[in-house]
């Protein structure tokens, strides 16, 4: 069965057949010339079926000057011309399909027309059928009525009967417009934009609303004349749509021969345009109207030599003009800012090409729209209202910043500026102003501000620790001086006395708490100065690891702790400086013991990684640490719960140099804690098969003072101290 469409199309093209037989009855030359030119023409179709043989049905309504059907001549108007260039260029063959606007809609989702020319895109319609992704034309829509029931702004159609085409994406936009501001309307759905206009001369609608093509055309049309409002509505581009049986090839390809047209001035488009979309919107005047103008020019003819003198002023003046507006589109063009003008309504009217180019906004999405219908999204909400009352009250602002974020998702910051606009007799004309991209200077300033932050809290780490490191100093040197003072003013008698073995214990004590203070110190500053040599060689690190416990068995048996330490799998050798790997291990043991209360148990496990390396597991049960120490346990000078530790706790400078020790090895350290469970520290050391056993690492020693006199198992209970 034939669609009633297709029937309705079939008819057409029987009564245009029959009607051009009627009227042309050819000789029999002029037969024979006709079937030479349709053979040829039926070589040529061949051929290009033969290249791409492909159909298109295009929907046809009645939409004038963009599109009509004419029953003596098929389909008109600005978009057919377009269509059957397209075709030409593609090779493609047109079947053109006459209905009405509603109609041709539910036929492309169906399937039954391939093309619709003329439709704005909304999401709506795009779940029913497709779009090309180049724009044929832009418009928006006038809002007609009669002179009782003039249109001054957008509220004024509260309450009214509002004719409009059906299924239109007017209809649509007017209906999320009464939703949103709760106006009741009465819709009058018609059928084209001509029976939009015939319901409001009849005072079937107060109101109509067709596209501005239409309207320029028809609305002087009849006697009974319309008077058009100054409020447009409705701006938006209008596309080709696509059934959704059409391939993205064959869109694709419509697109990019639109865009070739488009992108000449001189090329068919522009051609049809000022036919088709221009021209036709000047009004025919009639044959009276022809005959006074033709009186009139013989009268200003007349009068051309005495108005020649006025004629070379203006034509200088213009000139002028055409001058000064020249610099000002240089100036524009070059300068870093942009233009822009609100009409009397605060609507947007202009935007220069520089804005589109800085926010990737393009500017027809927001011409005709006021600053509350366009809104800014994330911008602070004070700003904001403030911005709203200055238009409202028509004051010149400065510098109102907001962010934008671009179709490719970074942010601009932007500044705009305005004054408003009066003429000679003080009415309001509308706003003109300038905007600026702020984005680097926005960048600047965070960057200064984390700077500035950074700074006080690198500040802030340097008092603490210059406070700490100071009481370190002091104490021990205080018990030096203090002790060294009364042996040598002899106050309890001869240095004999057995008192004074207890000094000299109490100084040699303090005197090595100080050296190793000295000591740490300088072993940072050599990691970071990059003044750090390893003597790598082949290690068994269960042997280090369990001699480390056994020097703290008696530090650990004094706090109630107990060390043990296990091997879960047979350790390969590691190449590493053994004195850098004692010096790790006694400084982790030693802080785990300060922090865990009597009673409690470290556990170190050793095990070997998948790749060969070995990992050491510290485990303590202790009192744990605050999260928000934790990323700073690393950093020199910081440390975590000073008044959770034992007496003597550390000064901030061991974890810091076994996180440079260990990364010096390649290897890595890591820390898990939780307050009143514990903490655990991992560290991974990479395999030593770059090393053999009995040789050795060749990179030199660690450049540590050695301590005459004092036994080794002395230097690694005060190392262990100091951690």
């Amino acid at each position: 069965m034939l669609c009633f469409a297709e029937k309705r199309r079939l008819r057409a093209a029987r009564c245009i057949a029959l009607e051009t037989r009627k009227r042309v009855r050819p000789t029999r030359a002029v037969h024979s010339a006709l079937c030479v030119l349709a053979l040829w023409f039926t070589i040529l179709a061949s051929g290009q079926a033969v290249g791409e043989s492909r159909t298109l049905r295009v929907g046809v309504y009645q939409n004038e000057p963009k599109v009509y059907w004419d029953p003596a001549h098929g389909p008109r108007g600005f978009y057919p011309e377009i269509i059957e260039r397209l075709s030409q260029s593609l090779g493609w063959r047109i079947i053109y399909v006459p209905c009405d606007w509603s109609d041709c809609l539910n036929m492309l989702e169906a399937g039954e027309i391939d093309v619709m020319p003329d439709v704005a895109y909304s999401q709506e319609r795009a779940r029913r059928f497709q779009f090309g992704h180049e724009a044929v034309l832009h418009s928006w829509s006038y809002i007609y009525s009669r002179s009782e029931t003039v249109l001054s702004a957008l509220e004024d159609l509260d309450g009214r009967r509002v004719a409009i085409l059906q299924d239109g994406i007017q209809q649509r936009r007017l209906l999320e417009l009464a939703e949103q501001r709760n106006w009741t309307l009465q819709l009058v759905p018609s059928p084209s934009p001509g029976s939009v206009l015939q319901r409001v001369r009849l005072g079937e609608a107060d109101y109509g609303i067709v596209n501005r093509f239409y309207g320029e055309l028809h609305e002087n049309l009849t006697n009974e004349r319309l008077d058009r409002s100054q409020v447009l509505f409705r701006p938006a581009p209008l596309y080709f749509a696509f059934a959704n049986a059409v391939t993205d090839g064959v869109i694709e390809r419509m697109d990019a021969e639109l865009a070739e047209l488009k992108s000449s001035p001189h090329s068919p488009y522009h051609q049809a345009y000022q036919r088709w979309l221009v021209q036709s919107q000047q009004p025919t005047l009639p044959d009276w109207a022809l005959w006074c103008l033709a009186i009139l020019a013989a009268v200003l003819g007349g009068s051309f030599l005495a108005n020649a003198y006025l004629k070379k002023r203006i034509a200088q003046a213009r000139a002028s003009l055409a001058a000064s507006n020249q610099r000002f589109h240089d100036f524009a063009k070059s300068s870093t800012d942009w233009f822009w003008e609100m009409d009397e309504q605060l609507r947007f009217s202009f935007f220069s090409e520089r804005f589109e180019m800085v926010t990737g906004v393009v500017p027809t999405q927001l011409l005709g729209k006021t600053r509350e219908e366009t809104g800014i999204p994330g911008v602070e909400p004070a700003s904001w209202q403030n911005h709203l009352d200055d238009l409202k009250a028509r004051r010149a602002f400065r510098d109102f910043v907001h962010p934008r974020v671009r179709p490719d998702g970074t942010t601009v910051h932007l500044a705009i500026s305005g004054v408003p606009v009066f003429d000679e007799t003080g009415r309001f004309l509308g706003y003109r102003g300038t905007g600026r991209d702020i984005t680097r200077q926005k960048q600047s300033e965070a960057a200064l501000a984390a700077a500035l932050k950074e700074a006080a809290s690198a500040n802030r780490a340097k008092s603490e620790f210059l406070a700490t490191m100071s009481h370190d100093l002091r104490t021990p040197l205080n018990a030096i001086l203090g002790f060294s003072d009364l042996m040598r003013q002899q106050i309890l008698g001869p240095l004999g006395a057995t008192k004074y073995r207890d000094y000299a214990e109490d100084i040699n004590a303090s005197a090595a708490h100080l050296l190793d203070l000295v000591n740490d110190l300088l072993d940072l500053s050599r990691i970071e100065t990059g003044n750090l040599k390893l003597d790598r060689e082949p290690l068994q690190l269960f042997e280090i690891v369990s001699a480390a416990a056994r020097t703290l068995d008696s530090i650990a048996e004094n706090a109630g702790v107990t060390i043990s330490v296990q091997a879960r799998e047979l350790e390969s050798l590691c190449s590493a400086d053994r004195r850098a790997i004692e010096q790790i291990t006694l400084n982790l043991l030693s802080n785990s013991i300060r922090h865990t209360a009597k009673g409690g148990s470290i556990q170190v496990t050793l095990e070997a990684t998948p790749a060969g390396g070995t990992k050491l597991i510290f485990a303590d049960d202790g009192c744990g640490i605050e999260p928000d120490a934790l990323p700073k346990l690393f950093e020199p000078y910081e440390r975590a719960n000073p008044l959770r530790a034992r007496p003597y706790h550390g000064h901030g400078l061991g974890l810091p140099i076994c996180k440079r020790l260990i990364e010096a090895h390649g290897g890595t350290i890591a820390l898990e804690s939780a307050l009143g469970v514990g903490t655990i520290i991992t560290i991974a050391l990479p395999a030593g098969d770059a090393v053999k056993a009995g040789e050795t690492g060749g990179y030199g020693e660690i450049d540590q003072p050695d301590e005459p006199g004092h036994m080794e198992d002395q230097r690694r209970l005060r190392l262990a101290r100091s951690g």
